[in-house]
């Protein structure tokens, strides 16, 4: 809903390609929740490389389903 907008960056691959779009997402919930494992863990290293890991996975979706900004 609200991918019709002209001011949308949705890809038409996030209804054509459903079950990757939603994997995608699966993947962010995991990483952010190793994130904030490590967080409450106090762990630095494990926080920072899941950090990365979630940053990488935000990218990775971005990269694959959203248009680029317009001009």
């Amino acid at each position: 809903p609200g991918s019709d907008r002209d001011d949308d960056r949705a890809r038409p691959e996030i209804w054509t390609d459903r079950a990757a779009f939603d994997s995608e997402g699966a993947a962010l919930v995991r990483a952010a929740t190793a994130m904030v494992a490590a967080a409450n863990a106090g762990d630095r290293a494990a926080l920072t490389a899941a950090f990365q890991a979630t940053s990488n996975t935000c990218n990775s979706c971005h990269d694959r389903f959203r248009l680029p900004q317009r001009q």
